[in-house]
């Protein structure tokens, strides 16, 4: 049983409904909605379908589902090859559909004086903002970008192919130092790869 759930008005009949039952929905095959009323159903459906009618609103939908909150710096570096323009229409329009807010700034961070946005999912918890904004500050740094790098090309050559979920510090640092750029310290890549993959739940031993 949910509690302290947090609700999305539906612009079109202005009744609310629980954002956790919009995004078990869209997101999971197996969620129960036999008990939902047939009047919430047909909201929580045509929320979906204008998601699911545009592959880009979804991508970046399913980001923030993950993620809990982003800006477009983190979602760009996620989903690269979507556009800044697509990208923001995109939240504009889950925005609008009340399943996404803009919910603060970081001040000090941007270009020319401009402020980035934060975008939460309805649900997140203040901590994992937080959270996002200190991924958004890193982002900024060539280190953490490198980083970033060398994790997904560990997942998508050594882990994923062949369906492994863990890996040794030891071979995190060989493959740094073989990957890595020269004019990092692919020793301290490591330790940021290491962290990043425990964060998306590969057991890395050390």
């Amino acid at each position: 049983m949910r509690d302290k759930k947090q609700f999305v008005s539906i612009p079109e009949t202005n009744s609310s409904i629980s954002i956790y039952d919009v995004r078990e929905l869209i997101v999971s095959s197996e969620t129960n909605i036999s008990s939902l009323p047939k009047d919430v159903l047909r909201e929580l459906v045509s929320i979906r379908e204008t998601i699911y009618s545009l592959e880009s609103r979804y991508r970046v939908f399913l980001h923030l589902c993950r993620e809990k909150a982003g800006t477009y710096r983190m979602i760009h570096s996620d989903l690269p090859d979507l556009s800044k323009p697509t990208i923001y229409r995109a939240l504009e329009d889950l925005t609008a559909l009340g399943v996404v807010e803009l919910v603060r700034r970081i001040p000090g961070i941007g270009t020319r004086g401009r402020m980035p946005r934060v975008y939460k999912i309805l649900g997140a918890e203040a901590e994992e903002v937080i959270e996002v904004c200190r991924k958004h500050r890193l982002l900024g740094t060539p280190g953490y970008r490198e980083a970033l790098r060398i994790k997904q090309l560990i997942l998508d050559e050594f882990l994923e192919p062949k369906g492994k979920k863990e890996i040794t510090k030891i071979q995190i640092i060989q493959i740094c130092k073989d990957r890595c750029s020269k004019v990092f310290n692919y020793v301290d890549i490591a330790d940021i790869v290491a962290r990043e993959l425990n964060a998306e739940g590969i057991r890395v031993w050390m």
